[in-house]
């Protein structure tokens, strides 16, 4: 079996690979409604409703020419393993090919970290079409985001939207993944306090008006007890940090939408906290 093929089959079992159908959108008296088109699953169910220009295009169309380029990219994907999480229309989703053959280890790290290619496509216009490297630590199963270290193809779903160049994109993602291990190096380096991370947490959990000085979250205390656990294994710096973030969000029960989210906030937090940032500029 090629490499495609094993690719579109795991999407086709996960239920990715629906057909949608665009439709006018009227009212209860059948007044075509102006600048409003549905989108229309398969088993017709009306998805949404997005604006006139947006374009359709189906999880099948961009899946097979984004596995064509996993293919075509050389990399070594013969064990590659696809997971999709979507929500109950199949409005947004997000699939993770996971790369075993691709990996590397970071300085003290004892365990491997191999490479991811998260993949997002909606229907409804709330999430933009978006492809970016990262990487699985695989000790824990910990998905490592990555911020702008990475290259990533990101447009919306008008007429700029070239899903073959998305595809052409890959080999840029493989040689900056491998150059990841620089920045994870890097953050190994990078001195934080305790209560510099427990600022950075604060921050993550969207905790910055709770009284936790006078009152208990138990979010943030298990990202505390997390800190103190990699802080042993790691010293007290960004790598550790960093993989308490990305763990909470490995671990979390979360929808398709709410993992997009929150993926997103912790790519803005490596982009934004002084720990991460700085890091970045030493790799």
């Amino acid at each position: 079996m090629t490499v495609y093929q094993n690719l579109m089959d795991q999407l086709d079992d996960q239920g990715l690979l629906f057909n949608v159908t665009e439709d006018k959108l009227l009212t209860a008296s059948g007044i075509e409604v102006p600048k409003k088109k549905a989108i229309i699953h398969q088993s017709g169910e009306v998805i949404s409703v997005v604006g006139e220009s947006y374009k359709v295009v189906s999880n099948e169309e961009i899946f097979s020419s984004f596995c064509r380029g996993i293919e075509d990219s050389n990399i070594d994907a013969a064990d590659a393993k696809v997971d999709v999480t979507q929500t109950d229309t199949g409005s947004k989703a997000m699939v993770t090919f996971t790369m075993p053959n691709v990996s590397f280890k970071v300085n003290e790290d004892s365990s491997d970290t191999v490479m991811q290619i998260c993949t997002l496509n909606s229907f409804d216009g709330s999430t933009r079409f978006l492809s970016k490297a990262g990487g699985l630590r695989t000790k824990c199963l910990n998905g490592q985001i990555l911020g702008n270290v990475v290259s990533s193809y990101s447009r919306y779903h008008t007429k700029s939207l070239d899903v073959d160049a998305a595809a052409g994109g890959i080999i840029n993602m493989i040689v900056d993944f491998q150059n990841a291990k620089e920045y994870w190096s890097a953050m190994m380096q990078q001195y934080v306090s305790h209560e510099h991370a427990f600022e950075v947490l604060v921050k993550f959990l969207y905790l910055e008006d709770f009284d936790y000085k006078n009152k208990v979250n138990k979010r943030l205390t298990q990202c505390v007890s997390m800190w103190n656990a990699y802080a042993q294994e790691f010293g007290c710096n960004a790598y550790a940090l960093y993989n308490v973030l990305t763990d909470y969000v490995a671990r979390s029960d979360l929808s398709a939408a709410g993992e997009i989210r929150e993926r997103n906030h912790v790519a803005k937090l490596l982009d934004t906290e002084a720990a991460f940032h700085e890091a970045r500029q030493a790799a």
